[in-house]
């Protein structure tokens, strides 16, 4: 409920209790990190989502939002790739190509950031953000 009426420090708090009672949930600590990010505590959205890949290390999400904040915030770049990259090996799913290949693009690797956008075309062809981030690539080739 706060979420949806956008009290986002009253749900961050609601989720920091949670935790308490319930510390080997990932979902909890995921939602901790993005409401984080949300709130640009970069520090506690990172602590956050270290531990739901530590809570959870065979679920991909973890990864992904790890690897999309650091995107996000220009840091650790080399970084988000490899947490994008085993993203994509313990899930091979269109939203972790899709940030697998913003990885290869921010470190310079266009060609693998096309063939990993092409991959995510393949499995959601529908998606027009998808389709536009391959035609942005695709001219830096």
């Amino acid at each position: 409920m706060y979420q949806i009426k956008n009290r986002v420090p009253d749900a961050l708090k609601l989720y920091k209790k949670i935790i308490e009672i319930k510390p080997q949930d990932p979902l909890y600590y995921l939602n901790i990190g993005i409401l984080s990010t949300r709130l640009k505590q970069v520090d506690n959205a990172e602590t956050a989502f270290l531990k739901a890949i530590a809570v959870a290390p065979k679920s991909s999400i973890g990864y992904r939002e790890l690897a999309q904040l650091y995107l996000k915030t220009g840091t650790r770049l080399a970084v988000a790739r490899e947490l994008a990259e085993k993203a994509v090996t313990l899930e091979a799913i269109a939203i972790n190509y899709f940030v697998l290949s913003w990885a290869c693009d921010v470190n310079g690797d266009s060609a693998n950031g096309l063939k990993a956008i092409e991959k995510a075309i393949q499995l959601e062809p529908n998606n027009l953000k998808y389709k536009k981030i391959y035609e942005h690539i695709k001219k830096k080739n």
